[in-house]
């Protein structure tokens, strides 16, 4: 289905009849009949939602054609972006994974979700202006190198330390991936806190050599404190 749509009714005339029509035919592509003089009107009426729009008396049945056709293809590519927006927002933003979106030429943070902002103690504007070698300390070069291996599907899976805004050094899992935005390929990265596995892991590593290092001591401590066969003999 298709609106054609007069501006110059005489009941309803000018941009508000575009509004209501907007209102209540969302779904449906409008094209807008506009008088000679009135062409900037038409122009006005695709921002505010039209698909397009024809000169009254300027037009013919082809061209009629074609923009019935231009705007039901312009309303679906639309709606398409409209829901992959939906989509982006609701796995990137809503996401409680600390996620990033990162340009793969400055490694510049170009999004990030709420859940960065409350891990980094950022706020979203601070953390789009920061880049990466901000948060993990290495150099600019060594960063756009791993974001190459990443985009690139070498290096998918690393581990790093990122400093938060209160100056605390935390141990990061990352997954990395590419993302094409825009015409270009960026890098994502979905970001995991392993600070208090790594510390246990550590703890019990820790503990492992140590009771070794016991119980090596406790043999030796044996081998030299017990009686030999003679010794029994003799006792």
């Amino acid at each position: 289905d298709v609106v054609l749509l007069d501006l110059g009714l005489p009941d309803s005339c000018g941009l508000e009849t575009l509004e209501k029509a907007v209102e209540r035919s969302a779904a449906v592509p409008i094209v807008v009949l506009t008088g000679v003089a009135d062409e900037g009107m038409g122009v006005e009426a695709m921002k505010m939602g039209a698909q397009d729009y024809l000169v009254k008396g300027q037009v013919d049945r082809d061209g009629l054609e074609r923009s019935v056709r231009y705007a039901i293809h312009r309303k679906k590519v639309i709606e398409e972006l409209r829901e992959s927006n939906q989509r982006y927002f609701s796995m990137f933003q809503e996401n409680s994974a600390v996620m990033l979106l990162v340009d793969s030429d400055t490694a510049s943070i170009v999004d990030a979700n709420q859940a960065a902002c409350e891990f980094y103690g950022y706020d979203m504007n601070a953390l789009r202006s920061m880049k990466i070698p901000d948060l993990n300390g290495l150099s600019l070069n060594t960063v756009l190198a791993r974001i190459e291996r990443t985009i690139s599907g070498k290096e998918t899976h690393f581990f790093a330390q990122h400093r938060l805004a209160n100056g605390q050094v935390r141990d990061v899992e990352v997954y990395g991936g590419a993302v094409h935005l825009h015409g270009k390929s960026m890098m994502y990265s979905i970001v995991h806190d392993i600070t208090d596995r790594k510390r246990a892991e550590e703890e019990r590593e820790r503990l492992t050599r140590e009771i070794a290092q016991q119980s090596n001591l406790f043999k030796t401590c044996l081998l030299y404190t017990s009686p030999s066969p003679r010794d029994r003999q003799k006792s």
